[in-house]
């Protein structure tokens, strides 16, 4: 398996799917995790497919729902992430800090992708004002946007577009171009402003 460390939301996925004592599915990691994250299924889907990516769960397509098991054992990634502080600290003799900026590094490095600003902003400013429309006077918030791109992700998504496919966009700067700036990136796509 790769050398890989787990953020903290992906900690609280893989302590599910560590508890559970079979296969589960997205839905009931959802189910599990309510209270304590605020996400829609798509925003779990893709956190589960970065999992898959670090090698930390597997995924089994055979039947009509995706099950997700561990890859490592809870007790081998305390393992793992012992070690790795452990080299970290004999590789810095003398180094003082005044903060340990592990957590900082490792969510700006790996897990900060621009459509995770997206979903932090619509978490953390959902009423306040995401974007404007000077020529019809129209606004949208954070909750308003990023329904709207919902939207557009779910019609995309009935249309075939999935994780990788390459999504164009030949728009004038309008809000509409948000929107679809958006859209795919929920369902993994790479997007082409043209």
């Amino acid at each position: 398996m790769k050398h890989n460390t787990l953020g903290d939301a992906q900690l609280q996925i893989m302590q599910v799917i560590w508890a559970a004592s079979e296969p589960v599915t997205a839905s009931y990691v959802l189910q599990q995790l309510e209270g304590k994250r605020r996400w829609q299924l798509s925003t779990l889907m893709s956190s589960l497919a970065r999992l898959e990516d670090k090698g930390f769960v597997r995924c089994d397509r055979s039947t009509s729902t995706n099950r997700y098991t561990a890859q490592i054992s809870a007790e081998a990634y305390r393992a793992q992430e012992g070690q790795r502080l452990s080299e970290r600290l004999r590789a810095a003799p003398g180094t003082e800090r005044t903060y340990d900026d592990t957590m900082f590094r490792d969510t700006f490095e790996h897990e900060y992708t621009w459509l995770n600003g997206f979903y932090r902003n619509v978490r953390r400013y959902a009423r306040k004002t995401a974007m404007i429309d000077p020529a019809t006077d129209r606004s949208w918030n954070y909750t308003q946007l990023n329904h709207e791109a919902n939207r557009l992700s779910h019609a995309l998504a009935a249309d075939g577009v999935g994780k990788n496919d390459v999504v164009m966009l030949s728009l004038l700067n309008c809000p509409e171009f948000a929107v679809a700036y958006i859209a795919p990136r929920k369902l993994g796509a790479i997007v082409n402003p043209c």
